[in-house]
């Protein structure tokens, strides 16, 4: 969601008088804003940042106006929902819904809150329907990018390529993993990633991991 939008965001539950609860939560989001920031810096875009700033942006603006919510750590399912059907009734689509979502999530784990947020299919948002374009790298594609890597003596690359290959990372899923991260993994036979908008998931540890990364391409 742009400025734009997120400023067209606002209701008409509230007008005026609402200024002052979208303010304190405004205050309070600054904080939490530059915490999320200063933790995932390495693991997220600058670009994503700010696009789950903007979509953050409106939904507190409608917590404000419909809720007079005052504090950002008690947002929990009843706001999402409400958001949910709000955005709805906008004719908002279902993929815009879940990127918003993703934002409300994702800024959610910094305040604290002792609130559990409800995933997507609580709230009852569809799957997102298909005919997008596939951008998952194709075997020879990924064969190139490994020789290249190679041949740059960029073991660094090597190993983020085989990781989101073999295991199914995101990039920045692969850039926030330590050594660290990598021998818990083969002792506990499963990595722990937190992935896109703060969720955290577990993959397993397949024989293809195990063996050393650094060998030869396979074919």
């Amino acid at each position: 969601m742009t400025k734009n939008t997120a400023s067209q965001s606002r209701t008409d539950t509230g007008g005026k008088g609402c200024e002052g609860a979208y303010r304190n939560l405004a205050v309070q989001f600054e904080k939490v804003w530059r915490e999320a920031v200063r933790t995932t810096a390495r693991g997220m875009s600058k670009q994503s940042h700010f696009r789950y700033r903007d979509s953050m942006t409106g939904f507190l603006h409608f917590c404000a106006e419909k809720f007079h919510l005052e504090k950002l750590a008690n947002v929990r399912s009843k706001h999402l929902q409400a958001y949910v059907d709000y955005r709805r009734q906008m004719g908002i689509s279902e993929k815009t819904l879940k990127n918003d979502l993703a934002a409300v999530r994702y800024f959610h784990q910094f305040t604290r809150s002792r609130n559990e947020l409800p995933d997507n299919r609580a709230l009852g948002i569809a799957k997102t329907p298909p005919g997008g374009k596939d951008r998952a790298w194709t075997d020879e594609e990924c064969r190139l990018m490994l020789e290249r890597a190679v041949g740059l003596n960029r073991q660094d690359v090597v190993l983020a390529i085989k990781l989101a290959r073999l295991a199914g990372l995101r990039i920045h899923e692969c850039a926030r993993l330590t050594v660290g991260h990598l021998e818990d993994a083969l002792q506990e036979e499963e990595v722990t990633i937190k992935g896109k908008g703060g969720r955290v998931r577990q993959v397993p540890v397949s024989p293809e991991l195990r063996t050393d990364p650094c060998r030869g391409q396979r074919r």
